[in-house]
């Protein structure tokens, strides 16, 4: 506690977070940070961490895991740098708003100061960052934080979105912000479970021929996992939202913005309140169109408007209520 690091390899190195801290400085370290190189939890505890001046910080490949069987509390304050933590027991995050709780970059000084002690040499990029992977058996309980730059550009990696679902995992997230990962913001596989809501998911919007060698910038992607959105906003996203199995997703109050491709037709269509606008190439109208006369759609949804077409799609800007039925 409340401890000054200088001029040291690493400012702490933590084999086993069984102690807290807080008030400690560091400056002209290689890392000034929290080095974690162990578990983040035991089996059969309930562990804390909790939020120092300094972040912590997760270092190549060593993945640090919460443990089956256990449980880890994030309170508000803590930002983690660095790769990925593997979740096989329970997470909870214990924040309110987006900022409270951060994942981020070990490039990224505007959270934590200058962890990698090294000024603007290295600057952050999707895929550089910190995120989770729950794994079988694992659950996330996860309200007010951020996930940055998190994921990968090696095809198949653990780090292949910000949040990562595998087969048997569990997911229930609340005034979350996804922001630059890479190819993924959250991507939930066959036989999990996701339900997010009161979220932003942004800026994903690198393809293969724009940063790295393989993937598309993609919001969410969700294939055969029991999938729950409400209340969210996907901005600025090379595609917003990819999946199968849509009709059986439960859908409301989503909005996109600024999305070039706006993914498959189906993913938008059967969303309910749904808002579009300004989805460059935006698959939802086209298909609309094709399947019912827009005069049919004016009539049947007096908000629907259709601004100016353009090469490739279209702009829209409109609520389209329940319309898995109207193109059914």
């Amino acid at each position: 506690l409340n401890n000054i690091f200088t001029s040291n390899s690493e400012a702490i190195v933590a084999p086993a977070l069984t102690n807290k801290f807080s008030g400690n400085s560091a400056s002209n370290n290689g890392v000034n940070g929290i080095l974690i190189s162990g578990n983040l939890s035991q089996v059969g505890a309930t562990s804390t961490l909790t939020a120092d001046s300094i972040p912590y910080v997760i270092r190549n490949q060593s993945y640090p895991q919460v443990v089956a069987g256990s449980i880890l509390i994030m309170e508000p304050g803590v930002v983690i740098k660095g790769r990925s933590i593997n979740v096989y027991g329970r997470l909870l995050i214990n924040g309110e708003n987006p900022d409270d709780v951060i994942f981020t970059s070990l490039a990224d000084d505007s959270v934590g100061g200058d962890t990698d002690n090294n000024g603007d040499t290295y600057l952050p990029g999707p895929g550089s960052g910190a995120g989770i992977s729950v794994k079988s058996g694992g659950f996330i309980d996860g309200k007010g934080f951020s996930v940055r730059y998190g994921g990968s550009n090696s095809y198949g990696g653990i780090d292949s979105a910000g949040l990562k679902l595998f087969n048997g995992s569990f997911a229930q997230i609340s005034r979350a912000i996804f922001d630059n990962n890479y190819p993924y913001g959250i991507y939930a596989e066959s036989g999990s479970a996701l339900s997010i809501n009161d979220s932003v998911l942004k800026n994903h919007k690198y393809t293969t021929n724009v940063t790295f060698g393989w993937g598309y910038g993609t919001a969410l992607g969700s294939y055969s996992a029991s999938t729950t959105l409400a209340n969210l906003s996907f901005l600025n996203n090379y595609t917003g939202v990819s999946g199968n199995n849509i009709a059986g997703w439960l859908m409301s109050n989503l909005i996109f913005s600024g999305n070039v491709e706006g993914s498959s037709a189906k993913n938008y269509v059967l969303g309910r309140v749904s808002l579009f606008i300004n989805n460059r190439k935006s698959q939802p109208l086209n298909y609309i169109v094709d399947s019912k006369p827009l005069d049919f759609l004016r009539r049947k949804y007096e908000t629907l408007k259709l601004e100016e077409e353009i090469e490739g799609g279209s702009y829209v800007q409109g609520y389209y209520e329940d319309l898995a039925s109207a193109v059914s």
